[in-house]
């Protein structure tokens, strides 16, 4: 068994996020998130690229779907529990390659639904049959990537251009809403009628669609990089944004008053997991350090390290295990170790 150098391709699933589905350099294995012990190895499933940055890992419960080396543009339905390969589809068909289509996400709702975006459509797979049960058409301009879903799974949306589409998931009906003065990178649903947008004009914007003329409550000027809710928390939600060079800020808003409560700046880190509704997770160089939700203090720091560096959206800090305890690769070990986020020892 050999791991990549950085970080590899995985995915948290089963009840709670027990298992864990990872590849290695020649095959993909699950394994126990509590105890560490390889449950299986499925041999047919191979990275795709040469570091997996071409690999496609997504996962539900006890299922897990990926594509590999031999056809990058057919994807597997495993068993994670049982294991067992149930089946595979390819997600392309005649139209596609003539319209130049390629798949930019992948991700799941559902253990019984995968979407899967085609760059200006997402098709929306029925796992057990590997058939389309509909499809969302895009716009010939589109570009569909960094796709957010709101909680109760009633709308999707993703940044275009200076604006944000929104597509109703129950009847399909799409609306291309908030015009930006400048270009959005990043949407983010908070409820089916409460937007975050980020863009190039350096500002956080939250947009409530219930108001007639659809104001936006600013920030402080910062360039967003990411998003984040926080579990059992619907109230609040965590930006990340860069102040200059090397000065980051972290942000906790309040959505009912769109103002923020605690902020947080000087930081040299831009990457944060939000744990559970106290802890957060910051990567620092190497290290990964624990933090307060309301304090912002150091609880630990853990006793690993990590790569230095990750493949821009590649996730590589996973909480598990009730959220009580952190996944992530050493580096060192060449393998995947568990943290308990209190005391920041290894667990395995």
């Amino acid at each position: 068994m050999k791991f990549f150098d950085s970080t590899p391709p995985f995915v948290c699933c089963g009840d709670d996020g027990t298992l864990v589905a990872v590849f290695t350099e020649t095959n993909m294995q699950v394994f126990s998130a509590i105890s560490g012990r390889v449950l299986h190895v499925f041999l047919q499933a191979k990275p795709v690229g040469g570091l997996g940055q071409n690999t496609l890992l997504t996962g539900f419960e006890s299922v897990a779907i990926s594509n590999s080396r031999q056809d990058e543009n057919t994807l597997h339905v495993f068993d994670v529990t049982n294991f067992k390969e149930e089946q595979s589809f390819s997600v392309f068909q005649q139209e596609d390659d003539e319209n130049f289509l390629h798949v930019t996400e992948i991700f799941m709702q559902s253990k019984h639904e995968l979407f899967v975006a085609k760059k200006t459509k997402i098709d929306i797979y029925c796992v057990e049959e590997g058939c389309i049960l509909r499809t969302l058409q895009g716009k010939v301009d589109d570009w569909m990537q960094n796709i957010n879903i709101c909680s109760d799974g009633s709308v999707l949306v993703f940044p275009k251009s200076n604006m944000v589409v929104m597509i109703d998931l129950l009847t399909g009906e799409r609306k291309d809403i908030l015009p930006h003065a400048n270009y959005v990178a990043r949407a983010f649903a908070v409820r089916s009628d409460v937007i975050l947008t980020s863009g190039s004009n350096t500002i956080v914007n939250i947009w409530d669609l219930t108001r007639e003329d659809v104001r936006a409550d600013k920030g402080k000027v910062e360039t967003v990089l990411s998003i984040h809710s926080i579990p059992n928390d619907l109230r609040h939600v965590v930006t990340v944004g860069r102040l200059g060079i090397n000065s980051h800020t972290v942000t906790v808003w309040d959505l009912s008053t769109v103002l923020p409560v605690r902020k947080v700046s000087g930081l040299k880190s831009n990457y944060i997991q939000i744990v559970n509704d106290r802890r957060a997770a910051l990567r620092v160089d190497n290290r990964i350090v624990i933090v307060d939700l309301n304090t912002w203090k150091v609880i630990n720091v853990l006793k690993g390290t990590i790569p230095d560096f990750a493949f821009a959206s590649l996730v590589d800090i996973f909480p598990v295990n009730d959220r009580k305890e952190i996944l992530t690769f050493s580096p060192t070990q060449k393998e995947l170790v568990m943290y308990d986020v209190e005391t920041g020892e290894q667990v395995w």
